[in-house]
């Protein structure tokens, strides 16, 4: 019996700050919020426009935590500036909207071009590109919960698209979209067939969009999503330990595969059946390590065992 390690969803880091680190974090932060500016940014696109939503509300969790609520009002209001215009379809320039043909959210520009928002209009990506929306709207519910309960039905919307159970909890969307039960990992590709297969691009973006979905049911006090958030979450960390994360003397892998592959300065996305690194795919192996952690939140040391 499959047994993954249970995850805790809290809001804040799993391991604490220490109180001797907290007048540092507090200038950065200072400064960090004063830097906030909705009207500054020049990003069209859906997956670069959620890290922004992303990285300021990471910002209100970490003030929580180190009691700097001074400046909690200044991200609230940029976090209602930039969410908004995407739930309620005056986003200028790009947008969401509901595809019948195979139920579910694409974005204005990529309903007319596939390869647009990273191919999200073809489905690629979805969990990861709205993880980083839902991350914002669970924060932003948090401390605004009035703002939340007005934003509900397309903050669930979002969640539908990728973490649907089922028709009977809501006919609108397939049941999981991108989440493979025989593999019991998520696939970041959708619609258009990938030259060598299957991928999971980013596990860290992975892990990011379940993750956020269950903070989503805390600030709801939605239970159910909790408990399936957190499950999915375990899950794709497991997977991400098991199949990512190339260890030294793991047999899993090829020994010289292995041997060019483990440790903390190497990298490794799988695709499918192919395995590729920097040396072989004409990149840095930095540049695909990357993708296990580009996308740091307070789970983040929950996920490496290997890097």
């Amino acid at each position: 019996m499959l047994k993954p390690h249970q995850v805790s969803v809290t809001w804040h880091s799993i391991k604490g700050v220490n109180e001797e680190s907290y007048a540092e974090i507090v200038t950065s932060l200072a400064m960090d919020v004063d830097a906030l500016d909705s009207s500054a940014i020049t990003t069209k696109s859906v997956y670069f426009y959620g890290k922004l939503i992303a990285r300021a509300a990471r910002l209100a969790l970490i003030a929580e935590e180190v009691c700097f609520l001074d400046v909690i009002p200044a991200i609230r209001k940029f976090l209602k500036d930039t969410i908004e215009p995407w739930l309620d379809g005056t986003f200028n320039g790009n947008g969401f909207l509901y595809e019948s043909k195979w139920g579910g959210i694409v974005s204005k520009q990529g309903s007319t071009d596939s390869e647009a928002d990273f191919g999200f209009g073809v489905y690629n990506d979805h969990n990861c590109h709205i993880g980083y929306f839902l991350y914002g709207i669970a924060v932003l519910t948090k401390i605004d919960p009035g703002w939340g309960r007005r934003y509900k039905p397309q903050a669930y919307s979002l969640v539908a698209d990728f973490m649907n159970l089922g028709s009977r909890s809501n006919s609108n969307y397939p049941r999981m979209r991108c989440f493979d039960f025989y593999k019991l990992h998520s696939w970041a590709g959708g619609l258009a067939e990938f030259a060598d297969g299957r991928n999971q691009e980013s596990t860290s973006e992975a892990v990011n969009g379940f993750y956020s979905a269950a903070l989503m049911g805390l600030a709801y006090g939605d239970t159910h999503l909790v408990a399936t958030g957190s499950t999915l979450t375990a899950l794709v960390i497991q997977a991400a330990q098991t199949w990512w994360h190339v260890k030294e003397r793991d047999n899993l892998y090829g020994e010289e595969f292995t041997r060019e592959n483990c440790g903390p300065t190497k990298g490794t996305v799988v695709f499918g059946l192919l395995l590729l690194t920097g040396e072989n795919a004409g990149l840095e192996s930095n540049c695909y390590h990357c993708c296990l952690s580009v996308r740091y939140c307070s789970l983040t040391l929950s996920i490496p065992d290997s890097l």
